[in-house]
Formats: C-alpha cells, structure tokens, sequence
C-alpha cells in the first residue's frame, strides 16, 4: 500500500509507518483515525484516539480541501474549487533553442546496419554451400 513503510519515530525507535496515523496535539504520540464522516464535498471529520495508554486523549480534526493546483480531467461545474496561489501554478514555458546539428565525428550505433570488418560479414560456409 501507498505511504507504509519504516520510519524512526520521535524516541528514535524504528517502527512501521502505518497510513492514516496522525499526532496527538496534547503528547505529539501517534494518534489513530478511529472513524470519519463526510460533513461537505470538501470537508471531512475524523474521529481521533492517542496510541499512547498514559494519555489517551480523543478528539476530532477535519481534513479540508485548500485548493486547487493542477485541475482535474473531470468536468464538475457545480463544484467551485479554488485555485492555487500564482507561486504554486504549474507554467508552461516557451520551447528551447533548436537543436544543434549531429557531430559529423560521432558514431552512428543503432540508426544503420553498418558492416563490420572482417570475417564476420561473411556468410558462413553452411548458407555458402547450400546457395551453390
């Protein structure tokens, strides 16, 4: 799955880094999503516990939607998103210079079949006989 893997948490333990884990604000330990509810098309509430046992803290966050940076393929007109600011837009630039000419000294390696000197070329004498 996307976003797991090892990381080194805040004691400097090596542990699995599980997705949708959060930190508690009242003891900065992991906190999980223990369930979440669609409030709008654009806000969600998530129900919080903290992992740690001493503190035990729940509590509830909502995960927004900012803006948007790059659109998407999908028409949705009755949905307003609103753009990125102008420092986070992604800029089409002009084309470069032209290329420049191939160097005449540089081998050509895969464009054309160029002979090889030597026996190599050469049919072997199998194909040789059977052709006369």
């Amino acid at each position: 799955m996307s976003g797991e893997g090892l990381i080194a948490n805040r004691n400097g333990v090596t542990t699995r880094l599980r997705r949708g884990t959060i930190v508690c604000p009242v003891c900065n330990h992991d906190a999980g999503i223990r369930d979440s509810d669609q409030e709008t098309e654009l806000v969600k509430n998530l129900w919080c516990m903290c992992l740690n046992i001493g503190c035990g803290h729940t509590f509830k966050m909502q995960l927004s939607f900012t803006y948007t940076i790059s659109p998407s393929a999908i028409s949705r007109p009755d949905l307003m998103l609103p753009q990125a600011p102008p420092e986070f837009v992604r800029h089409i630039y002009p084309a470069g210079p032209p290329a420049p000419l191939p160097d005449p000294n540089q081998l050509i390696l895969f464009d054309e079949a160029q002979p090889l000197p030597g026996k190599m070329n050469e049919p072997p004498d199998t194909c040789a006989a059977a052709a006369a």
